[in-house]
């Protein structure tokens, strides 16, 4: 906790952030998340970032709508990691 009350961002709100997201959430915003939870997975600085990395299951993320696509027809689309994309 900060001197405000207010919880510092860490890697688990990020990651909960990440599966909260849907095909309707902006793209920008989506962006911005993963970049931070690419930038926490990195950084030795996470609080208790060797344990809590064990205990992320990425199979989930796959799952969640956070995976940025553009399509040949040039049309942009959040989409879980299950989805087939054309070849």
């Amino acid at each position: 906790m900060g001197v405000l009350g207010v919880k510092t961002l860490n890697l688990q709100i990020v990651y909960d952030k990440l599966l909260r997201e849907t095909p309707d959430t902006p793209m920008e915003y989506v962006k911005n998340t993963v970049m931070t939870f690419n930038s926490l997975l990195e950084s030795d600085a996470t609080d208790n970032s060797p344990d809590l990395k064990r205990q992320l299951d990425l199979a989930l993320l796959l799952k969640a709508a956070a995976f940025l696509v553009r399509y040949p027809n040039g049309d942009k689309a959040l989409v879980s990691g299950e989805v087939s994309l054309p070849s």
